[in-house]
């Protein structure tokens, strides 16, 4: 305040507008309670600027908090303090807070303009509230007050955010009936909602009108127009746009590069789009994230170009500090593109690298060119057929006398008592999904499927899949999981490769996402933008709203389920332990991928990698007993085994031993082997084993080039080919393989320090299950504690029963 000139007041409110530029919302606290300290009586002005100050943190209670602290003071509010509290709940999306300021404007005898309405509207556009952003619109114009250019292109995000590119269209029209013109903004909204949407012609043909309306395209501009001539296949009209950029004195960002690289990549364009890194980006200084590293790769592997793309990939991406990161995350702004958004992280981390550099060394060894070709669509992608195909593996079986040894784990057969069984029986029924909620999540898949667009035609099926389609394994928190499988007709089958069959898959759920939210449903768009595209849809009573995710032709989950349910099928004591984990990892906050951690799928195929690896082995690798090879084509072309031997096979030959397994002692031994103190003898080893349930035993971890695992450690593994170069391998991380998708490691979503945290979990729990099995109840109560919490937890083992006792009372 003292480095300003004027009055102390109008001081003090040019020093709350400079911390705003800031974004320092608790500095403008600080120095609002600083001025009234020192006798500065804050003016409606003042609190305005101090609200202002919170929007770019999106701090809604605090400026909510400024409101009453200002009607405490006496002030009566004016329509810049209304517009400035709106536009931070904007910032922050929340636009119910948003919409509940606006309908209080008039008690505090304040009329709301076209700024509050544009405010309000905007929080709805960023919440994906397209129907609440229309109904404001109708509101304002009830209320007299006529829409501007503004009001149409935040209604016209919020449409675009849901999928609805052919309602922005008609808005766009109805812009110039209403005598509004078209601004930038406007232009761009649309252009990016006909590109999300695969809509290319509709998006190039406004990109084209821009310049006649004299109107200057900028970068979010020019990003769209890339993506959308990338998805017409012209690689050559992506690269002549960034001629174009520089004609019109366009600077190049990170984003607009990502899309030109996606483009080239889905060309095969690798030289292209390594000259793009080198000679436009890195010499302009623009800045490569993890999606410029995964586009950059992407375009080598559809060339085959393995040993290029490794000698790329070591130098040009030195990875990301963790400080960095901080600092990164806390900068990067929003570019509304939320309803494609990815769950991948956005710098490259050397555990990113890492995973990167292994599968292109197994593709090397492998030289499985053929899985990334995108030439050819087979004439039926269904086919299964009795071949076998090499596929590039996450484990390899392991030779090293320390891993042969299995996990005895002898003292966890203390806890095979009647006691301890019975208390963890109780818990685990109390967890698991129950009849009723089956028959629940069959009506609302009935009710779903009456959804289906007609154009769909007759032929198509909603799938079940996963522990919610009755697996075996489900809990009560389980999704329900469903694929949408109609002929290849319906789809474009001329983007039935790479990244276009992900556009097309994505098309179809934005197109049925309109007739749900017609039908009353709950709808969220943000897993779009997922590896595979995914559309959640909300059920269930108030109490207990549950989730259903759905796909397209995602014919490869239901057999990964299908295995799964296999292994259900074997032992009810391992449905009992995979239960279990599941349950405990959500108390400890280590459940899901969209945390970053590991999903249900992930956890159930490590708690059957433990059940194979016990002596006695609870159950075998189904896949290790298959009878021939079942292979399996996928609609981009890529093939996979999906052949095992059936429960019922097994248990007719003998099958493995009963043994002296119960539920109690294989939920202590599965923590023993995982969380084994000091890496002792039988426990698993993070540095350098990988958990497969294909192999069904101790297995190496793929690293570098070595197929075949002997001699492998955790230290550097060589890049061949490229001298002096090396790869730093994780010193400690979890390596999982999926046992159908051999390739795809399910331990590389745990960040080093998600890693770090799921083996101190694992380590606790060995240590707090390490007990007589007389103290069995009390041990799991407080392994079971929420994290954060000391005692009295919902996970309370008592509570647990009564609610066990409620539900067979109510069955």
């Amino acid at each position: 305040v003292g480095v300003c000139m004027g009055p102390p007041v109008a001081a003090l409110n040019e020093a709350l507008v400079a911390v705003g530029r800031l974004s320092s919302w608790a500095s403008a606290l600080a120095l609002l309670d600083a001025a009234r300290s020192v006798g500065i009586q804050p003016t409606t002005g003042t609190y305005g600027a101090a609200t202002g100050a919170q929007r770019r943190a999106g701090r809604w209670e605090v400026a909510v908090a400024l409101l009453g602290r200002m009607v405490g003071d006496g002030l009566r509010p004016d329509p810049v303090n209304f517009n400035a509290l709106i536009s931070v709940c904007a910032a922050a999306a929340e636009w119910r807070v948003a919409l509940d300021v606006l309908r209080g404007t008039r008690q505090h005898g304040v009329v709301p303009d076209v700024v509050t309405y544009n405010a309000t509207i905007s929080a709805c556009d960023r919440a994906s509230q397209t129907g609440q952003a229309v109904a404001c619109v109708a509101r304002m114009r009830a209320d007299g007050v006529r829409p501007n250019a503004v009001s149409f292109s935040s209604v016209m995000s919020a449409m675009a955010r849901s999928g609805d590119w052919s309602s922005v269209l008609v808005l766009f029209e109805d812009m110039l009936l209403e005598g509004i013109p078209h601004d930038s903004v406007c232009y761009s909204v649309a252009i990016g909602a006909c590109d999300r949407a695969s809509e290319w012609r509709s998006a190039l043909r406004l990109f084209k009108l821009m310049p006649e309306q004299s109107l200057r395209r900028d970068a979010v501009v020019f990003a769209s127009a890339i993506c959308a001539q990338g998805k017409a296949g012209d690689w050559r009209g992506a690269l002549a746009l960034l001629g174009t950029m520089d004609e019109e004195r366009v600077a190049l960002d990170t984003a607009t590069s990502n899309c030109l690289l996606g483009a080239l990549a889905h060309g095969a364009r690798w030289a292209e789009a390594l000259d793009v890194v080198v000679s436009t980006m890195d010499a302009r200084g623009v800045r490569k994230n993890a999606a410029t590293c995964n586009a950059l790769m992407r375009s080598f592997e559809r060339s085959g170009e393995w040993r290029l793309a490794i000698d790329a990939l070591l130098r040009l991406f030195p990875v990301t500090s963790e400080a960095d990161m901080a600092m990164l995350s806390a900068s990067s702004a929003a570019r509304g593109w939320d309803l494609f958004r990815s769950a991948r992280p956005e710098h490259l981390t050397a555990h990113m690298r890492n995973a990167i550099a292994e599968r292109l060394e197994r593709c090397l060894e492998h030289n499985w060119a053929s899985h990334f070709s995108c030439d050819a669509v087979p004439a039926c992608p269904d086919q299964l057929v009795g071949s076998s195909t090499a596929q590039p593996t996450v484990a390899v079986a392991a030779v090293c006398a320390q891993l042969e040894e299995d996990c005895q784990h002898v003292e966890a057969f203390s806890w095979a008592t009647p006691a301890a069984e019975e208390t963890v029986a109780a818990l685990v029924r109390s967890i698991s999904a129950t009849e009723a909620m089956a028959s629940e999540a069959a009506r609302f898949l009935a009710e779903v499927r009456r959804t289906m667009p007609a154009a769909w035609g007759a032929e198509v099926e909603l799938v079940p899949y996963g522990s919610g389609a009755g697996e075996g394994f489900a809990t009560r928190e389980a999704d329900v999981d469903a694929t949408v499988m109609l002929p290849l007709s319906v789809l474009d089958r001329g983007r039935l490769s790479g990244e276009g069959l992900r556009q097309a898959q994505q098309r179809l759920l934005v197109e049925w996402r309109g007739a749900l939210v017609a039908a009353g449903f709950e709808v969220s768009a943000v897993g779009l933008g997922g590896r595979v595209p995914v559309l959640a849809v909300s059920f269930g009573p108030p109490e207990q709203v549950r989730s259903a995710d759905f796909t397209v032709r995602n014919g490869l989950s239901v057999h990964k389920s299908a295995l799964l349910r296999e292994y259900a099928s074997s032992d009810p004591r391992l449905c009992d332990l995979v239960r279990f984990v599941k349950f405990w990892a959500r108390q400890r906050g280590l459940y899901g991928q969209p945390r970053g951690y590991l999903g249900g799928y992930a956890l159930s195929l490590l708690a059957v990698a433990f059940a194979q690896r016990a002596r006695p082995p609870l159950v075998p690798s189904l896949q290790a007993l298959a009878p021939g090879h079942r292979v399996f084509t996928d609609d981009a072309g890529s093939t996979f085994d999906v052949a095992w031997a059936s429960a019922a096979d097994v248990q007719a030959s003998g099958g493995p031993a009963a043994g002296p397994w119960n539920s109690a002692s294989l939920l202590r031994g599965f923590f023993a082997f995982f969380g084994g103190r000091g890496g002792g003898a039988g426990a698993f080893d993070f540095c350098s084993e990988a958990a497969s349930v294909r192999l069904g035993c101790r297995a190496r971890r793929a690293a570098g080039g070595s197929s075949t695992g002997a001699g492998s450690t955790a230290g550097s593994a060589d890049v061949a080919g490229f001298p002096g170069a090396s790869l730093q391998a994780p010193r400690r991380r979890l390596s999982l393989e999926d046992p159908i998708e051999t390739s795809w490691d399910l331990g590389q979503i745990l960040s080093p320090t998600r890693a770090a945290r799921l083996q101190a979990e694992c380590r606790r729990a060995a240590r707090l299950l390490d007990c007589p099995p007389e103290l069995a109840s009390d041990r799991l109560q407080q392994l079971l504690w929420r994290r954060g919490q000391s005692g009295g937890a919902a996970s309370d083992l008592s509570s647990l029963r009564r609610d066990e006792s409620s539900a067979g009372a109510e069955k």
